[in-house]
């Protein structure tokens, strides 16, 4: 008897269950969102798509986006903090995964480590 009345008791009711998805997929937008137009992003895209040594390594690229799913995070202020991101890489020789890892130092961003990594999971180094 008790387990039935639990049981009624924690069955979430249609409502709900379409409640809890809207919320959770409003709060997942929110995240993206906010990511994508940071100025962290920024940065990390700009670099991705003006260094030489990653462009060596995609070919001429076609299509960059953060895939904020692989984890990122960012903590900074106006003259410090750190982050770290992927960038998606969609380039003549491939698709690549590009982590960024990035300091602000006295108000500026900076590359402290950066590889491209491709679809077989072979690694090229581009800052160390």
């Amino acid at each position: 008897m008790l387990t039935d009345v639990l049981k009624r008791a924690f069955r979430p009711r249609p409502y709900q269950v379409v409640l809890a998805a809207v919320v959770f997929a409003a709060v997942v937008l929110l995240v993206r969102f906010s990511a994508v137009n940071s100025e962290v992003y920024e940065f990390a895209d700009g670099f991705v798509a003006q260094d030489g040594r990653i462009a060596t390594v995609t070919g001429r690229q076609g299509e960059r986006s953060l895939r904020w799913l692989k984890g990122f995070s960012m903590s900074y202020g106006d003259s410090s903090g750190e982050a770290s991101l992927t960038v998606r890489v969609a380039g003549e020789r491939g698709t690549f995964d590009v982590p960024l890892s990035l300091e602000k130092r006295q108000g500026s961003w900076v590359v402290v480590s950066a590889k491209a990594i491709n679809e077989k999971g072979e690694t090229v180094v581009i800052v160390e």
